[in-house]
């Protein structure tokens, strides 16, 4: 028989493992190809008005910031334009900026791109151009420090193909996607990405489908399972933002990893500073909007009859009735997506990708209990490891990923491969040796230099603790 245990950290002797997001497995759809006779497209970029954008736009030959090196959509390129009202699509989004580094660099300004790509519509369900796929390549700052790296991704939607961009080794990174059937139920700045997921209202019912867009956040990298992700910088002033003075902690080897999701709404992925658990907050309204067709009348001329005479039908407009298909609602899920390439995750969870499995790296949710989704299918390859999870219902839980040691009874384990397993084998280069904690009445010893688990079924957690203040420069 078969003994499970977990890694776990107290609160101030911290031990963090591993930072959220998936990987890249690239192909295209037989359907995506430009419509006949297109040969370019237009769009109207819109930036948020947050005070942390320094402003997203299409390059130009002065760009000081990450920007739009350019943008194709059902393989057809885009060019801006200032007049909305005419244009095919619509950018929205931003290149924010926050404090971040990687574990063994010190701490930079980092600019995080957001562009939200979407059809620009006459009617509702009525696209000016309907979206099959879109390529999108992010240019990264001219600066020459680690992070200036585009080496993650987050979509809202459906990723075909990521190519990282990173200082020496390319300039630009492509990121390919589909757009998914979205249903949403809030409003505002609770779409797609969200700084603060918590503070959105989702409503029951969703109000609203988005079938003509796609999302993409770019990031240095993934988190870092090293340095609790809620370190602040000792030399900043954050007035009255506490959170402008946090140093976001990636990992150098997760570049080229990413997550992608059809959930309507998405926070950071983040790490849970106890368990070691990689997670990112999905938010969704629970059932799906009723389908309904749209009505078009064209508005009767309001003059008299000589003046009327002759003129075609929808002279002075339409009028847009929505009328509802049924009455039975449909429960709204969502997939989760995540790629792990193969360094960041032996570091983090201390597997190779062939090792992973439901039982030794399962995908869970906070709401309904913690059990593992059994909807998730692992895809090891040569780069590292794909994890899938579709089935997830709402409103607003953490979908998070941990790592799980199976142990035999009675049988020696190593201080390495419990250290491995917690993602904490850098932090002894780092400082010192993880100290782990026995847990002598739940059945754990000590024997030499490895402990052995007596009980002959059942779980425990163990407790494993570091200095990681003294590696954070």
């Amino acid at each position: 028989m078969s003994e499970v245990i977990s890694a776990r950290s107290p609160q101030k002797l911290v031990r963090v493992v591993v930072a959220i997001v998936v990987a890249a497995v690239a192909f295209m759809s037989a359907g995506d190809v430009a419509p006949a006779g297109a040969t370019a497209y237009t769009a109207y970029l819109y930036n948020t008005p947050l005070s942390t954008n320094l402003g997203l736009q299409f390059c130009t030959v002065s760009s000081a910031h990450a920007c739009i090196d350019s943008l194709e959509v059902n393989g057809v390129p885009v060019t801006q334009t200032m007049t909305p009202s005419t244009s095919d699509f619509t950018i929205g989004g931003g290149v924010y900026f926050t404090m971040c580094r990687y574990v063994e660099t010190t701490a930079a300004s980092c600019e995080v791109p957001y562009v939200a790509v979407s059809s620009r519509t006459l009617s509702p369900g009525n696209p000016v151009v309907p979206m099959s796929n879109v390529t999108l390549r992010m240019r990264r700052p001219g600066g020459t420090d680690a992070t200036d790296a585009l080496g993650a991704t987050v979509v809202n939607g459906r990723l075909q193909s990521f190519e990282p961009a990173s200082p020496g080794v390319r300039d630009v990174s492509t990121v390919v996607a589909e757009p998914r059937e979205i249903h949403g139920g809030s409003t505002g700045m609770c779409i797609g990405w969200v700084v603060a997921i918590d503070g959105c209202t989702v409503a029951e019912d969703a109000t609203s489908i988005r079938t003509n867009s796609v999302h993409f956040l770019l990031l240095p990298g993934m988190r870092t399972s090293l340095v609790p992700p809620d370190l602040t910088d000792p030399n900043c002033d954050p007035g009255m933002n506490v959170s402008a003075c946090v140093i976001n902690v990636f990992d150098s080897t997760s570049i080229g990893g990413w997550t992608d999701t059809d959930a309507s709404i998405f926070g950071l992925a983040s790490t849970d500073r106890l368990t070691g658990a990689a997670q990112l907050k999905i938010a969704g309204p629970h059932w799906k909007q009723i389908p309904y067709d749209t009505v078009t009348t064209a508005n009767p001329c309001p003059y008299i009859a000589s003046i009327c005479a002759g003129q075609p039908a929808g002279t002075w407009g339409y009028t847009y009735t929505t009328v509802p298909r049924s009455t039975a609602k449909e429960l709204n899920s969502a997939y989760f997506r995540m790629f792990l390439p193969t360094e960041f995750l032996r570091l983090s969870f201390g597997l190779r990708p062939s090792q992973a499995n439901i039982t030794t790296l399962p995908v869970k949710r906070t709401l309904n209990g913690a059990s593992p989704m059994q909807s998730t299918v692992y895809t090891p390859s040569a780069t590292g490891l794909l994890i899938d999870t579709s089935g997830i219902t709402f409103s607003m839980p953490n979908m998070n990923v941990s790592r799980v040691l199976v142990v035999r009874q009675n049988r020696r384990v190593s201080t390495s491969s419990i250290v491995s397993a917690a993602g904490l084998s850098l932090s002894k280069s780092m400082y010192r040796a993880p100290i782990i904690t026995v847990a002598k009445s739940k059945g754990m010893k000590k024997v030499g230099t490895g402990y052995v688990f007596t009980k002959r079924t059942g779980s425990l957690t163990v407790t494993i603790t570091y200095r990681s203040d003294a590696i954070t420069r």
